[in-house]
């Protein structure tokens, strides 16, 4: 595969993504609310709610789905289904010589469990790799024991990778070969940002990272990215830089601006709003470009710390944007 330049309008994609959240602005509001939470309900589910034989309280505090590398999960289910029982309860190992793995969680009562939660949703995100203890071994195991015996094709799965500089080559590549592995039952995003890109290509190449200056502008740095894309069987990669996303996908190439900030730098918590905006343009089945869009506005909303997060300031920040652009005379077209 060839890496192109040309992306879509940006103006067009604004003024659509402006017109889905007018039209889903109840669900909208309800998705936002819940901003930061580790279970969220889906709120544009609208079949029959699943059933969740045996399973009456929440399951799983929210150390189990730390120590499991887990962040978010999306179901379709509006019970409160994630509770804890005694059966999920993990030991804190970390003054044990042996880290805590996925052989230490797994049993028939936890496995079916966890199917049964696993089912209802539409959303897995998962932490950062390269914080999470043994975290191969226990998305490895997840996959095996959980994801592929559902048999289920419709998950939409978002990874990090993280700083890749203290692991080994094999163990990012290994990494990378079950990241791949997820995308047999469902759609692959992983998310990086800027310098995580580059000291993963650095690693792979075998490179100093402190060798790789480029900004993401230059072509150089789009080929090395696409490069990253295409050792994997991934739908999405998205670069993360201020303002700025980078997606390679079979079907894009391209640099998407966000609206200008006031400062330089965007904390963590912006670029969470960013992932939480990108859920949200999942659950609402958008393109991928509007996805991303949605998500550099939830972002900015979140680096303005604009309060309250509705679809009114949303629709206000979409439409500030656009009116930017005009302004500035710059090009329609995302490079």
């Amino acid at each position: 595969m060839y890496l192109r330049s040309k992306g879509p309008d940006v103006g067009s994609v604004l003024a659509e993504l402006a017109s889905n959240v007018k039209d889903r602005s109840n669900e909208v509001n309800i998705f936002l609310d819940h901003i930061g939470k580790y279970e969220v309900f889906n709120p544009f589910h609208t079949g029959a709610l699943p059933a969740f034989n045996g399973i009456d309280e929440p399951i799983g505090s929210k150390f189990f789905w730390e120590r499991l590398g887990i962040c978010h999960l999306i179901s379709n289910s509006s019970q409160n289904v994630f509770s804890m029982k005694d059966d999920w309860h993990i030991e804190n190992r970390k003054n044990d010589t042996i880290p805590f793995g996925w052989q230490h969680l797994k049993n028939d009562a936890v496995i079916d469990e966890l199917k049964t939660v696993i089912s209802g949703c539409t959303i897995i995100q998962f932490a950062d790799w390269a914080n999470v203890d043994d975290a191969s071994n226990l998305w490895n195991g997840f996959y095996c024991d959980v994801i592929k015996p559902l048999n289920k094709r419709d998950f939409q799965f978002i990874f990090h990778i993280g700083d890749t500089t203290k692991k080994l080559v094999f163990e990012v590549d290994e990494i990378l070969d079950i990241i791949s592995d997820y995308s047999s039952y469902g759609r692959v995003t992983l998310v990086l940002e800027k310098d995580e890109a580059d000291k993963l290509w650095c690693r792979l190449g075998g490179q100093e990272s402190d060798g790789f200056l480029l900004f993401p502008e230059t072509q150089g740095a789009k080929e090395k990215y696409f490069f990253l894309f295409n050792t994997m069987h991934i739908d999405a990669l998205l670069i993360l830089h201020s303002n700025d996303v980078m997606l390679f996908s079979r079907d894009w190439q391209f640099d998407l601006i966000g609206k200008a900030l006031d400062s330089t730098q965007k904390s963590m918590y912006a670029w969470k709003g960013f992932e939480t905006g990108y859920q949200l343009g999942l659950l609402l089945n958008l393109k991928i470009p509007l996805c991303i869009a949605l998500g550099l506005a939830v972002a900015g909303i979140h680096s303005e710390h604009t309060s309250p997060h509705d679809s009114k300031v949303l629709l206000s920040y979409i439409n500030d944007w656009m009116a930017e652009l005009l302004a500035r005379g710059c090009s329609s077209d995302m490079n």
